[in-house]
């Protein structure tokens, strides 16, 4: 089976791809396709309303299995934003802005919060339509804190901010098979595994 990633966004379908990496599928991505919007319009109030749309508008345009994936860091001590929000935090435009600059702008939000107030967690939610009458949903969540100060240079978007207690260290420092085994979207894709599995032991044609 062919599944084509709603994203363009290199470290996310790098990251996809390594946990997928075993599983019986192709996977493309949409810088595979020329016919495909440049930015799709992520107006939910929810991740799982974010990566319906994606899915649904990609699928509508190349009628193939079409994996979408939205997430985001949710922070108490900041009302749960950045939260769906989170690809375009900071941007007066709406333009996705620098996540340098992100993290910078986040941290200086937090500059106040005591360390037993700085938790947090990113939230992934995974649609996966392989036909008009077989959908997957499946998410994850990875909990962790607000550091003080950005750290590591792996990884992509909040990863230099977002402090795991379990390893003493930010999600920019790991590597990516340890982060890949606890992080949210790992979680939500071997969910997703599991429930590819099922549903090809109950279309063996495929």
């Amino acid at each position: 089976m062919e599944i084509v990633l709603a994203s363009r966004n290199e470290g996310k379908i790098k990251e996809i791809k390594e946990i997928l990496k075993d599983f019986p599928i192709t996977l493309t991505s949409l810088n595979n396709y020329n016919n495909v919007p440049d930015d799709i319009i992520e107006d939910g109030e929810t991740f799982l309303d974010n990566a319906m749309i994606k899915a649904k508008t990609i699928y509508n345009i190349l009628r193939k299995p079409t994996l979408s994936e939205d997430s985001g860091l949710v922070v108490r001590a900041l009302n749960g934003e950045p939260g769906v929000r989170s690809a375009r935090y900071g941007s007066k435009n709406d333009e996705k802005p620098d996540p340098i600059a992100v993290n910078e702008l986040i941290l200086q939000m937090m500059k106040d919060v005591p360390k037993g107030d700085r938790d947090a967690f990113y939230k992934a939610v995974i649609v996966l339509i392989i036909d008009e009458e077989n959908h997957i949903i499946t998410e994850g969540e990875c909990h962790g804190e607000i550091a003080n100060h950005p750290k590591g240079s792996n990884g992509f978007g909040f990863d230099p901010i977002f402090y795991l207690p379990q390893f003493d260290k930010t999600a920019g420092e790991i590597s990516s098979e340890q982060k890949n085994a606890i992080s949210h979207r790992g979680k939500a894709l071997q969910d997703l595994k599991n429930q590819l599995d099922i549903y090809f032991k109950h279309h063996k044609d495929i």
